[in-house]
């Protein structure tokens, strides 16, 4: 039996950004990350917390930022 996924974090985002550019994420009891686009609710992306943690240590290390 397995248990069931719940909702750890409900759906947050920058709250900085006022220009309407919001990238959404979402915790699971099971370490699943969600992330969306809040204009597009429906379409939703999981990752792993693996998966979550290499992009947030590349996020850190400027390994995203724009050229």
């Amino acid at each position: 039996m397995s248990a069931e996924v719940t909702v750890i974090r409900p759906w947050f985002n920058n709250s900085s950004a006022n220009d309407g550019t919001c990238f959404d994420v979402q915790f699971l009891s099971d370490g699943t990350v969600q992330t969306r686009n809040s204009r597009i609710p429906g379409e939703v992306t999981n990752y792993t917390a693996a998966e979550w943690d290499v992009f947030i240590e590349g996020a850190i290390a400027g390994k995203f930022n724009r050229v």
